[in-house]
């Protein structure tokens, strides 16, 4: 028997408004099997980083969540 694995998360981070939009951000990211291995999906209205390494990291910790 194989163990079971992990087929769908979805993971919604939250931040503060930013500088040109006070209202609160939301980031939908979803990770989805396809037989080969994960897929993210990525959702938002807004979403802002200073650093392009932020947006990195959040995507990294939804795959920690599906790895083995």
């Amino acid at each position: 028997m194989t163990k079971p694995i992990i087929t769908d998360v979805v993971v919604t981070f939250m931040q503060e408004g930013d500088e040109r939009n006070d209202n609160d951000q939301e980031l939908k990211v979803s990770a989805n099997w396809m037989g080969a291995g994960y897929y993210l999906t990525i959702e938002t209205a807004r979403w802002s980083v200073d650093d392009p390494k932020e947006l990195t990291e959040l995507l990294e910790r939804v795959m920690q969540m599906v790895k083995p």
